[in-house]
């Protein structure tokens, strides 16, 4: 009886952490153009490529607040809403919310690198 309770009080009691947006992600959907995210310390560095050499490169603040990712918001640079989807902890779905005139958003899939 003893070993039973002394099994059970020893398992881990803290569930997994959720996983999170800080990384490297590359854009698998819309495939074109090839584009890479890096989200690191409230920065999300965005680039894209042709062929394997970057030709752009973009920097803005980013803030994830639980299933939404907020980017951007500045002056002159109008917020960003992204809904998000975790699938396991090496991908993940994004759909803008209210983005254009007709309130449709755009579907993303990323990989983790």
């Amino acid at each position: 009886m003893l070993f039973i309770l002394a099994l059970f009080s020893c398992r881990d009691q803290n569930p997994p952490p959720l996983p999170g947006i800080e990384g490297a992600w590359r854009q698998l959907i819309p495939v074109h153009p090839p584009t890479q995210y890096v989200f690191h310390d409230g920065v999300m560095t965005q680039t894209v490529f042709v062929g394997a050499d970057p030709v752009a490169e973009i920097q803005r603040t980013y803030a994830e607040r639980g299933d939404t990712l907020l980017i951007g918001g500045d002056v002159g640079d109008p917020a960003r809403r992204w809904l998000l989807r975790y699938i396991g902890d090496g991908a993940l779905e994004a759909t803008t919310i209210g983005a254009g005139p007709t309130g449709l958003g755009v579907y993303y899939i990323f990989e983790r690198q």
